[in-house]
């Protein structure tokens, strides 16, 4: 079970531009207890989200503004229905957003 979760993860990091060792990142800050970095792909068209909670009760988080209404964990699959985010004890998210143009 441990493994193929792993194998999932390693899947999907393998097939997200915004995860490329060159992209831009930034550090968000969403509480104490929750890590978040702001991965963006070399063409800033998209972006992932990448939120763990490092506690071990939920944790309320409000996601930044330019998460929109498209945007969907990848390892859920879920989409982001909300901008303030229940976390569960230790759970990882990848939101996955796209990038609006500036023109």
């Amino acid at each position: 079970m441990i493994y193929n979760s792993i194998k999932k993860l390693l899947f999907l990091r393998k097939n997200e531009r915004a995860f490329n060792p060159y992209a831009k990142f930034s550090f968000i800050d969403l509480g104490e207890r929750v890590f978040c970095i702001d991965r963006v792909s070399l063409d800033e068209k998209e972006g992932i989200l990448v939120i763990n909670n490092f506690a071990d009760i939920m944790q309320i988080v409000k996601l930044p503004e330019f998460i929109g209404s498209d945007s969907y964990d990848i390892i859920s699959d879920k989409k982001i229905e909300n901008i303030n985010l229940t976390l569960k004890p230790y759970q990882v998210m990848w939101i996955k957003y796209t990038k609006e143009n500036d023109d």
